[in-house]
């Protein structure tokens, strides 16, 4: 439903399959999370410093900053 009636969101979404998360902790900042997330190698890890959250997702390993 985001992607029909929202800019900048993929039709293909790993959330849309519910194989992703966008994740945000008071305790730890995007770079903490991102750096751990990507620690494991496998996955995507995009990390969106400017919004607070980083998106780990179980597709194939990649990694990006926005």
């Amino acid at each position: 439903m985001l992607s029909r009636m929202t800019d900048g969101v993929a039709q293909n979404s790993y959330h849309v399959k519910a194989m992703a998360a966008d994740i945000r902790m008071r305790t730890r900042s995007t770079e903490k999370i991102s750096r751990a997330a990507k620690s494991f190698k496998t996955g995507g890890v995009g990390r969106y410093a400017r919004s607070g959250f980083v998106h780990i997702d179980s597709g194939p390993f990649r990694t990006w900053t926005s």
